[in-house]
């Protein structure tokens, strides 16, 4: 056993970059392999030239072609053409790449063991900086993001909570206090609204008493009351300083108190505020209060409603730290908008970009170019949101932010444009020392798998150090043996719109990308009735009657299908429950249609059709059995109008372990236990199964003229996904759900797809073997295992794709419904990191039909296919893309949603006269 933990923590041993030279003498003990990139390992800064970039200064040298970029000792040197290569210089060819500097992170918990002290309402002395954890994987994957800085905040449970922690992400050094920013001017948090009235603990939680406040008055008085007791604190310490030394020997001196200490630090501006705030009222109520105080505020966090706050934001002199398109998750974001940045930086707002995840915080660069599409900014001012923006809100732009001689060389290297989808981190610096290569990564992964392979051989004492197969390989191959009979779904009739426009169209000039087959320069389509009857070149006929659309310079895309979708059975996720029609209390849900509790006004709808989505696979989440999905098209005047496919799938939760509450508050469970939970779960689906092949029998005995039998709607709701006619949507979480659920589905001879967020790749074989269907949930996600390749979620796709497994994409954004509208871009980042462009794009429009029978009437743009187009005025899956126009069916979509109006508001708010 001794010697089996030895084996294992060898795993975690890294070697430096340059050994000790060692006495000839002095016996050398065995170097374990060189298993990741640190901080430490990384070796001193020295001197780097960059040659022949695009460089985005960030700063008055703006975006420079074909420059070069001189780091030294940590600093940058100088940003010119030509420039001359010190001796020793180590020289990188930027040759097609940009060079940018690190992205700033204004808010985030990333290497944090705690958020929240959330016991009492104004927690000022407690300390962020106390609890730093410089080995937290994900300050890796940040770093091969572009991310090099953060402001490490407390949490929101408090209206005045505790003090931040401003980091660079110098990953694993030895003394987590290394991770700080020295000399950095001090932050603290406040927050705002629902979190620190604590509006989710409204009832009576044993062991949890009510505390105040309930209220956003409350949220008020007690910062205002906090702060008049700073005040009179800093005025009895100034009296009695101010004594005599004779006076002050016969003096009894103020109690010292941590908490007031630090408001007055506030009161005297050596402490900066970042208040976490949501909504118009409590934002403009912080401000007088900081007002009445004598304070300034350095920046709102999250902010989502400071658009309508803007000029007052502006007037104070704070900056805003938002979101770039969150919304509705919670019904005090419910008027968040995209377009929130652009509106407040065009009222002379400093606005940052933050991530409040670990996984946005990997690709910020992605959120800046929102602000692009949301808004018009200039690539550059843009790309500020995420770089200079924030240094300047953390009073760190003399230091970072921006390219230029003097300032800390963090610095990241990109292979294509910073703010595209397909482009990924080639290299990051932090104060000059190379912190992430991806090169390099993939070189260490191979150590890593070779070192596994070693020591799971050695642990099995069969001394194979080649590495014989794991034993989920062995898992893999036994599953792939087996005679599974799947086939896909029997092509199935789209119910199109009833309203059908009438007359013929053509869309004329546009480069069309078919999907299905070539995409066609300056091309011709033509439809009537909401069908599809010509598609060709510039020399397709067009009927004279026809109503012609100028697409000249444009792309036409088909309509994107959005799977795994909760659209229009969820308004506001959190906190009203009143509009959440997702889940049933029942475990056992066959009998549900999730098309019946569709809400046509669903403010969803709208926003998401916006970007593309033209269709979503709305399905119910509660229960081992969840109920039957529908394929709704987003246009329509009922449910009923918008349902193009009913009973669309039934869809199941494999079962794999205690989830919701019991898996929060229980203590973990073993892997028996695991097992035994899951085959409990599956028996009850088993006795299901078999029930329903009786109930079938039984109703054929009783049209023979047998006894009748009562109808029972649970067991009617499975007699489609027992005869095959509609598939079972299986939604696991990583690899071994994946091979369980394919042994089982093949002992009832199912016809299944998986829709899986955990590591599909690692069963590739066996889902080949089975010809299941995989959808992709949630490419942008972090990857699941602590020790897998940082980009394991961004290869997934590809990696399916090259093994020759059937999938689609889908968003997997949560609950709200609000997120599919960001399913292009899940696909681009699965084509950024290996998955082919073409095939990302079929993986949001043709596959998803094809997976669903409905391949013959949606996904590509075919003669005598539905009529269903996006024009847009680029690449569909780059993030900077509008889209121009759209039809459904034929249909002419109107683009307006809440949040174009709201933007068309308030963007034009007269300046106050106060």
């Amino acid at each position: 056993m001794k010697r089996h933990m030895a084996l294992l923590l060898a795993c975690t041993l890294v070697a430096p970059l340059a050994l000790a030279q060692q006495e000839d003498s002095a016996p050398q003990a065995p170097q374990a392999p060189r298993l990741e990139l640190t901080f430490e390992n990384a070796g001193p800064a020295g001197t780097v030239l960059i040659r022949n970039a695009t460089v985005w200064t960030q700063d008055e040298g703006g975006v420079r072609e074909n420059a070069d970029l001189l780091m030294q000792d940590g600093k940058i040197v100088a940003v010119g053409t030509n420039l001359d290569a010190p001796a020793g210089a180590t020289i990188i060819d930027g040759t097609g790449r940009h060079v940018t500097p690190g992205i700033i992170d204004a808010h985030s918990h990333t290497g944090s063991f705690g958020t929240n002290e959330g016991s009492e309402n104004v927690t000022a002395q407690v300390r962020s900086q106390d609890v730093l954890n410089p080995e937290d994987p994900n300050i890796y994957q940040q770093l091969a993001g572009g991310t090099t800085t953060a402001q490490i905040l407390h949490g929101s449970a408090n209206a005045i909570g505790g003090q931040s922690a401003l980091v660079k992400w110098r990953y694993k050094v030895s003394d987590s206090s290394e991770m700080l920013i020295k000399g950095a001017t001090p932050t603290i948090k406040f927050a705002l609204g629902e979190n620190p009235k604590r509006s989710a603990f409204a009832l009576p939680i044993p062991g949890l008493p009510r505390r105040y406040p309930a209220t956003r008055m409350g949220v008020a008085n007690s910062i205002r009351r906090a702060f008049l007791r700073a005040r009179d604190y800093a005025a009895e310490w100034g009296a009695y300083r101010a004594l005599s030394d004779a006076a002050r020997a016969n003096a009894v001196p103020p109690r010292r108190d941590l908490q007031l200490e630090t408001l007055v630090e506030i009161l005297e501006g050596e402490r900066m505020v970042h208040s976490h705030s949501y909504r118009q009222d409590e934002i403009i109520m912080l401000i007088r209060i900081a007002d009445e105080m004598g304070f300034k505020i350095a920046a709102f966090q999250h902010v989502l409603e400071g658009y309508k706050a803007s000029l007052e934001i502006a007037a104070h002199g704070a900056g805003a730290s938002t979101f770039a398109d969150w919304y509705s998750y919670k019904f005090e974001v419910f008027d968040a908008i995209p377009y929130n940045g652009a509106i407040m930086h065009d009222d002379g707002v400093v606005v940052s970009f933050n991530s409040d995840s670990g996984e946005l915080a990997r690709h910020l660069n992605q959120d800046a170019a929102k602000a692009v599409k949301y808004g018009g900014l200039s690539e550059p001012d843009a790309l500020a949101f995420v770089t200079s923006n924030p240094a300047k809100q953390l009073l760190l732009f003399d230091r970072i932010g921006s390219l230029r001689a003097g300032k800390d060389a963090d610095v990241v290297v990109w292979n294509g444009h910073p703010l595209s989808v397909y482009s990924r981190v080639d290299l990051t610096f932090v104060d000059g020392r190379r912190v992430f290569d991806r090169e390099l990564d993939m070189q260490l992964r191979e150590a890593r798998a070779a070192e596994k392979a070693r020591l799971v051989a050695a642990i099995r004492g069969d001394g194979d150090e080649d590495g014989e197969e794991s034993a989920e390989e062995e898992a893999d191959t036994a599953a792939a043996s087996e005679p599974h009979r799947f086939s896909a779904v029997a092509s199935r009739a789209y119910d199109s719109s009833p309203h059908l426009q009438r007359g013929s169209t053509a869309i004329i000039g546009a480069t069309i990308h078919t999907v299905s087959g070539d995409t066609i320069e300056s091309g011709v389509v033509v439809f009537e009735n909401g069908t599809i009857t010509a598609v060709g070149g510039p020399e397709t006929a067009i009927p004279d009657d026809a109503e012609r659309v100028d697409a000249t310079g444009r792309h036409l895309f088909p309509g994107m299908i959005s799977f795994d979708s909760t659209v229009g059975l969820v308004e506001v996720d959190q906190g009203v429950s009143g509009s959440v029609d997702t889940a049933e209390i029942d475990d056992i849900n066959s009998d549900l249609r999730a098309e019946v509790a569709v809400n046509q006004s669903s403010e969803h709808i709208a926003v998401n059709r916006a970007n593309g989505v033209t269709h979503t696979l709305t399905a119910p989440r509660g229960g081992t059995i969840t109920g039957a999905s529908a394929l709704l098209r987003l246009d329509g005047w009922s449910w009923e109008e918008m349902t193009a496919l009913p009973r669309a799938a039934m869809h199941m939760n494999f079962p794999s372990g205690p989830s919701g509450f019991a898996a929060f508050f229980a203590p973990p469970s073993s892997d028996d236990e695991i097992e035994r939970q899951r085959n409990e779960a599956l028996g009850r689906i088993d006795d299901l199964i078999a029930d329903t092949e009786a109930y079938v029998r039984g109703k054929s005995a009783q049209a023979a003229g047998a006894v009748l039998h009562d109808t029972d709607v649970k067991l009617e709701g499975m007699i489609p996904v027992v005869s095959g006619d509609v598939p079972l949507f299986i939604h696991t979480s990583g690899a071994r759900d994946i091979r369980a659920a394919l042994e089982w589905a093949a002992e009832h001879d199912l016809r299944i797809v998986l829709i899986d967020s955990g590591d599909t790749w690692r069963a590739a074989e066996a889902l080949v073997a089975a010809n299941v269907p995989v959808v992709v949930s949630n490419v942008l996600t972090v990857p699941g295992n602590a020790d897998d390749p940082y980009d394991a979620m961004y290869a997934n796709a590809g990696k399916l794709a090259a093994a020759g497994v059937r999938f689609a994409i889908a968003d997997g954004g949560g609950t709200s419904g609000g997120d599919d509208r960001n399913l292009p871009y899940q696909a681009g980042m699965a084509a950024a990191f290996g998955l082919d462009k073409g095939e990302a794009l079929r993986a949001v429009t043709l596959y998803p039909a094809q997976i669903l029978g409905v391949g013959d009437s949606l996904g590509s743009i075919e003669v005598g296919k539905s009529a269903t187009f996006v024009l847009t005025d680029g690449d569909l899956l780059e993030i900077r893309t509008n889209v121009l126009q759209e039809w459904i069916d034929g249909n002419g979509i109107d683009l307006e949603s809440k949040h174009t109006q709201l933007w068309q508001k308030w963007r034009d708010r007269p300046a106050t006269t106060r």
